[in-house]
């Protein structure tokens, strides 16, 4: 028989992990540290909950661009500053791909 080869944990607290969870399922530590091991699985790549830097960079300055075309379109006007309505309706018009502004009617 040949003789296995052994596993070193540099952290006495590590072994005491594994132990306890090749006992949890019922194995020894050698057939559960094989088993993980030899999985021949790819962890599911990790979803971020939150944008990453560039992201988050990407999505300042594109406000920012909103913001200033805003500007722009209110400080042209001369009757002074536009209703809720025609904000709305420059807003819309900004990002609606030439289709007309149509609100709903609150009658």
């Amino acid at each position: 028989m040949k003789r296995g080869r052994p596993v070193y944990c540099r952290d006495p607290a590590d072994w005491e992990r594994i132990r306890a969870r090749a006992e949890t399922v019922g194995v020894s530590v050698s057939e559960f540290v094989m088993t993980c091991a030899l999985q021949d699985r790819t962890p599911a790549p990790y979803t971020p909950l939150v944008l990453t830097p560039q992201e988050q960079r990407d999505l300042v300055r594109n406000v920012e661009t909103v913001r200033e075309r805003l500007e722009a379109l209110f400080h042209s006007r001369t009757d002074g500053d536009p209703s809720v309505e025609e904000a709305l309706q420059i807003l819309y018009e900004l990002y609606a791909d030439d289709r007309p502004f149509e609100p709903e009617s609150t009658e």
